[in-house]
């Protein structure tokens, strides 16, 4: 292990100290949200043949996951029937929250939560905000976002391309999707929606610029004594010139449980139209479409042709009812 002190002219000097002061040279200090592959590969001295060919073959599903992303930018941009956007829930906001208050560390303090939706061509961002007191942070919730976000959409919009972060428990599960299959279904324009997900490691999105400019924007402030507090620090995070964030004031009865519409109305099955087995943890494309009515299309891959179908509808009829059911009565 090389030292970290070194002797120079009879003096101890730091190692990061010694190249910044004599050789003009920094290092870079990550913050967070490292990729785990990617840093275990390049700490290996002498990487064998498999791990080279699984980094190698990471790395190409990062960059396809990339090129897709900006292919749906593409799509969207001059076409008022294809929205892209992409989603993100913000770090937890706590309140009350004093950066001069030492004591407020120790205390029990309240959880807010922001749900981010961003429109990658018309930079119009979208806030989603409760506090623990109304509702978690599960599926449920986000899922309600997205369904509410999909109906507030013009009447010209046809195709919706998302993209967001490969959360299981709140993005990358059965509910978004069942959620998904029923907002083609019951919304009259809308055709299809593609949910996609980013490669651990490698998930940076534009709804990201948006929770960094809430947190600057605090700092401006100082402080958020209560959940109020922070939705009025989001409505004015944007810079001058620039419209506003839609802050939508989530309350506890706004919530619905898409778990129990999925165990229902629906059949997730684990195994596609020709009976062989579909992995949630290996998929990153979804697609549903108006005409496959309760199906859904998964992809392993971005490849156009490489989608697997799922029939999710159930051979024996027991829908009671088809409205939702809220998730906290």
């Amino acid at each position: 292990m090389v030292s970290r002190k070194w002797k120079v002219n009879g003096k101890v000097i730091h190692l990061p100290k010694l190249f910044q002061r004599h050789f003009n040279l920094g290092f870079h200090r990550p913050k967070k949200d490292q990729c785990r592959i990617c840093g275990a590969f390049n700490s290996e001295a002498d990487p064998t043949a498999d791990t080279k060919k699984n980094y190698h073959a990471y790395q190409k599903l990062k960059d396809n996951s990339r090129e897709a992303k900006q292919l749906d930018k593409d799509a969207a941009v001059g076409n008022n029937k294809i929205i892209s956007c992409n989603f993100d829930l913000q770090q937890v906001l706590l309140c009350p929250s004093d950066p001069t208050n030492n004591a407020l560390f120790y205390k029990r303090r309240l959880a807010t939560y922001n749900f981010t939706i961003y429109n990658v061509v018309t930079k119009q961002g979208d806030c989603f905000m409760w506090h623990e007191g109304q509702g978690g942070r599960g599926s449920c919730e986000l899922a309600t976002h997205l369904f509410r976000y999909f109906q507030s959409l013009p009447s010209s919009i046809e195709e919706v391309r998302c993209f967001s972060d490969r959360c299981w428990g709140q993005n990358l599960n059965k509910y978004v999707v069942a959620m998904c299959m029923h907002t083609v279904q019951t919304t009259a324009n809308l055709k299809s929606i593609h949910l996609q997900f980013l490669t651990p490691g490698h998930s940076e999105m534009e709804c990201d610029s948006m929770h960094s400019a809430i947190g600057t924007e605090f700092k401006r402030v100082g402080k958020a004594l209560w959940p109020g507090d922070w939705k009025t620090i989001a409505r004015s995070a944007r810079k001058k010139g620039d419209e506003p964030y839609n802050v939508h004031d989530i309350q506890g009865t706004d919530f619905f449980d898409w778990k129990t519409f999925a165990d229902t109305q629906l059949t997730m099955r684990k195994k596609d139209i020709n009976n062989k087995p579909v992995q949630f943890q290996k998929l990153y494309w979804f697609r549903c479409k108006k005409e496959n009515v309760y199906q859904y299309e998964c992809n392993e891959t971005f490849e156009v042709d490489s989608f697997i179908q799922v029939d999710c509808n159930k051979k024996v009829l027991r829908r009671q009812t088809t409205s939702l059911m809220p998730c906290y009565p």
